[in-house]
């Protein structure tokens, strides 16, 4: 039985495909130098929906995709990374924790929000 569902038109007009909680779906929209692809997951452990956002360097040769964001079902707040950071509000989206590693130590940061 289907468990998720991605669609996408284009010069042909409109398809569908649909995945299981064991394949999940992964769709990747690019043109020749950026890209982004959107993999739709359930986590192994908590059963959660996960949905994450990769930048591509779209169909060039040697593409890299690198994490931009992930949201998990049931959590309001989004997961986003910047080459190797892992950046999450919190406090009500009042400040922004990054955790990196740096030869095998784990730091974490924490850095307040306001309005200017």
């Amino acid at each position: 039985m289907s468990h998720f569902y991605v669609s996408a038109r284009g010069g042909r007009g409109a398809v569908s495909r649909t995945g299981t909680v064991n394949s999940g779906v992964e769709a990747h929209a690019r043109g020749w130098g950026i890209g982004g692809r959107v993999v739709v997951s359930a986590d192994g452990p908590s059963g959660a929906n996960t949905v994450d956002v990769f930048r591509t360097d779209g169909s060039a040769p040697r593409s890299h995709a690198r994490h931009v964001v992930r949201f998990i079902e049931g959590d309001p707040s989004p997961h986003f990374s910047v080459e190797g950071f892992d950046f999450q509000p919190i406090d009500g989206s009042t400040a922004l924790e990054a955790v990196f590693f740096l030869s095998g130590v784990r730091f974490r940061a924490l850095a307040m929000l306001s309005a200017s």
